[in-house]
């Protein structure tokens, strides 16, 4: 499987599941390494959902003990998941706070692990709330960025069809 392969059932259970309203594909580089792109879903009422994604085992080791999985500020979602193929991750091996997606063969989505969903809850519990884990004012800032850039890219590009 590719990136490409679990991209688009990602970005639907993140519209369905995760009741967001759009999805991002963010990528990035840090430290001169360039990192895999992960997805961000984004809703009302402050509602973030970051899929992180690891197509292979060795991806995950690497990133195991990386520190954005620690400290919530160094990156976006107020929840957050990894994403990989089925069999690479064990829920045990997921870092506290963060869920767990498993994609199939025929590209079905299993929530394996979903630490914001209480048992018999249909609504989810607070993600990185804590004042000092998790800054919803900082990461708005981000996404409404996000927002006007990709607003002018838009425009850019139907002013260059016209």
């Amino acid at each position: 499987m590719t990136h490409e392969d679990i991209i688009a059932p990602a970005c639907k259970w993140l519209v369905k599941e995760g009741s967001c309203a759009t999805t991002f594909r963010v990528t990035s580089e840090a430290e001169g390494k360039k990192q895999a792109p992960y997805l961000l879903g984004v809703g009302s009422f402050g509602r973030s959902i970051t899929l992180k994604i690891y197509l292979s085992r060795p991806d995950f080791l690497e990133d195991r003990h990386a520190l954005f999985h620690d400290i919530p500020g160094m990156d976006l979602g107020r929840y957050r998941f990894l994403y990989a193929p089925a069999g690479i991750i064990e829920a045990e091996e997921v870092p506290e706070n963060w869920g767990l997606l498993q994609v199939s063969e025929l590209k079905a989505i299993t929530c394996v692990l979903n630490p914001y969903l209480p048992a018999g809850g249909s609504f989810w519990r607070s993600g990185f709330d804590d004042a000092n884990l998790y800054d919803l004012l900082g990461e708005s800032d981000t996404l409404y960025a996000a927002c006007r850039r990709f607003r002018y890219a838009s425009v850019l590009r139907l002013q260059m069809a016209l």
